[in-house]
C-alpha cells in the first residue's frame, strides 16, 4: 500500500521576467511557512497563487491496475453487485471503489 501524503503544495506563477516568477515564488512560500493554506497577490510584474491542501491520499491504483479494472468494468458495470464483488477481488476499500466506479463511469462516457 502507499504512503498517504501530508501536503499538496499548488503554486503557480506569472511574471513578465525569470526573476519575477522567483520573487513570486518566494513570497508564496513565505505565506506558506507563515501556516497561510491560499493566497493570490499581484503587481505589475507578475502574480501568484496558491493552495495547501493537507492529508492528501494518492492515487492508490497503478495505470496497469486502472486498466485492468477499466476492462472488467467495461462488461460489468451495469450489474452493481458483480461490479462490488471485482472491487472485493482487488482489495478495495469501500472510498476507493466509490471513487473508482466514478472514474469508470466518467471513462465509459467519454470513450463511448
Amino acid at each position: 500500500m502507499r504512503k498517504r501524503l501530508s501536503k499538496r503544495i499548488t503554486i503557480e506563477a506569472e511574471g513578465k521576467t525569470e526573476a519575477d516568477l522567483v520573487e513570486a515564488i518566494e513570497e508564496a512560500g513565505r505565506k506558506i511557512s507563515d501556516d497561510c493554506t491560499v493566497g493570490t497577490d499581484s503587481n505589475d510584474s507578475g502574480r501568484y497563487y496558491f493552495e495547501v491542501e493537507k492529508d492528501i491520499v494518492p492515487d492508490p491504483f497503478t495505470r496497469a491496475e486502472k486498466r485492468l479494472v477499466l476492462h472488467i468494468a467495461r462488461f460489468v458495470l451495469a450489474d452493481a453487485k458483480i461490479f462490488d464483488q471485482v472491487a472485493m477481488m482487488l482489495a478495495v476499500s469501500d472510498e476507493q471503489m466509490w471513487i473508482l466506479r466514478e472514474k469508470v463511469r466518467k471513462h465509459l462516457k467519454k470513450t463511448g
